[in-house]
């Protein structure tokens, strides 16, 4: 792999990459602009893309020519020459290659940090969405409690466990139905703790 050195910038560029962080974990995808806000991401390859560039880089490398023993010295000298030749055109064939390679590669990375934008954005907004829901849930709640339940304590409702466990759900801003099945555990609760409320 000694001559790998020499075209070190021209291998990662034709390479697939990912992005990680200090910690070793996947991040976002990130163009070339983006990057020096984010201490700490690197880019990342997978051993498996180098593996398959650098094995189509030595099939580049024509075989040495070996005379054998019913060819004759015509021949054998026809097939030095033309080895020379390929050997003379090696570094052109191979600049003609990585060039190759990253076009390809730079047109799957641009895809792809397209499609980790959008899949970033939906769950951005998908995250957005259920905080919001948590909250108009809590609020919900909350207010069914004060009309039906005005003699439960407003602390002892925020501590219930029940209580804290539906408004974690983001699925929606709460519904007759979920406050119907919450309110029997809230009831049940402030009835169990009666004793204890009174000691």
């Amino acid at each position: 792999m000694g001559i790998l050195p020499l075209w070190e910038e021209k291998i990662i560029a034709a390479m697939p990459w990912g992005m990680r962080d200090s910690w070793k974990n996947p991040h976002p995808l990130l163009e070339e602009e983006e990057r020096p806000a984010y201490k700490g991401v690197t880019k990342t390859f997978l051993k498996v893309e180098f593996q398959t560039l650098f094995d189509d880089f030595e099939k580049m490398i024509p075989a040495i020519p070996v005379r054998l023993f019913h060819m004759s010295a015509a021949d054998h000298l026809a097939e030095v020459a033309e080895w020379r030749q390929k050997i003379a055109e090696l570094s052109q064939r191979r600049e003609a290659f990585f060039n190759e390679r990253i076009v390809k590669t730079n047109k799957v990375m641009e895809k792809a940090i397209v499609i980790d934008k959008a899949v970033r954005g939906k769950a951005r907004k998908e995250k957005l969405a259920k905080k919001k829901n948590r909250y108009l849930r809590r609020q919900y709640f909350l207010h069914r409690a004060a009309l039906e339940l005005p003699d439960v304590a407003t602390d002892a409702i925020l501590k219930n466990e029940a209580f804290r466990a539906a408004i974690k759900i983001g699925r929606d801003g709460g519904s007759h139905r979920s406050w119907a099945l919450l309110k029997i555990k809230i009831s049940k609760d402030w009835e169990e703790n009666y004793d204890e409320r009174h000691k």
